[in-house]
C-alpha cells in the first residue's frame, strides 16, 4: 500500500509539473496584439458609425483560448464607453460591454509569417446608458412634449 501511494503521489507531481511547464497554446504576445488591435477597432468603429460620439474609451479587453483543436480560437472580451450628445443640448454616457470569437486562418492564407486571426462573432452583452440631465416621459393623450407638472395616466 506504501508503495502504491507512493506511485499516485509521483506520478500526480509529475503531470502537474508538465502541466505547469508546457507551452501554452497561444502566445502571450499573441493574446496582447488581438487585445491591442481589438481596442483600436473598436474605437475606429464607434467613430465612424457614431461621428458625434466624444470621449470614447476602451475599460477593458481580455482574452483567452477557446476551446481546443482546430481551427485555433481565442475568445475575446470587451468594454467601452462613449459621450453623445442629447437632444435637449445635454450629454448621454454609454458603457458596453461584449465578447467576440476570433479563428487563426490557415497558415497557406497567411504568407506573410504573421498569424492572422478573423473576427467571427461579434455580440454585445450589457448596454447601459446614462443622461446627465433627467429625462420627462409622459403618458396618455394630449400634448406630445408633456409638461412636468402632469400627472401619469393609468390609462392603457
Amino acid at each position: 500500500m506504501k508503495y502504491l501511494s507512493v506511485l499516485v503521489f509521483a506520478i500526480l507531481l509529475s503531470s502537474t509539473w508538465y502541466i505547469i511547464n508546457s507551452e501554452a497554446s497561444i502566445s502571450l504576445e499573441t493574446h496582447i496584439g488581438i487585445q491591442s488591435k481589438l481596442g483600436q477597432l473598436i474605437i475606429d468603429t464607434v467613430k465612424a458609425k457614431k461621428p458625434t460620439a466624444t470621449e470614447i474609451q476602451v475599460e477593458q479587453v481580455w482574452t483567452e483560448p477557446h476551446g481546443s483543436g482546430k481551427p485555433v480560437r481565442v475568445k475575446a472580451h470587451f468594454a467601452y464607453r462613449f459621450s453623445e450628445p442629447s437632444a435637449d443640448g445635454g450629454k448621454v454616457d454609454s458603457l458596453i460591454e461584449g465578447e467576440g470569437l476570433l479563428e487563426k486562418q490557415n497558415s497557406e492564407v497567411a504568407s506573410d509569417g504573421l498569424d492572422h486571426w478573423v473576427l467571427t462573432n461579434v455580440k454585445t452583452n450589457n448596454d447601459i446608458v446614462t443622461f446627465e440631465k433627467a429625462q420627462i416621459i409622459t403618458t396618455g393623450s394630449g400634448n406630445a412634449a408633456g409638461s412636468q407638472n402632469e400627472t401619469p395616466s393609468n390609462e392603457h
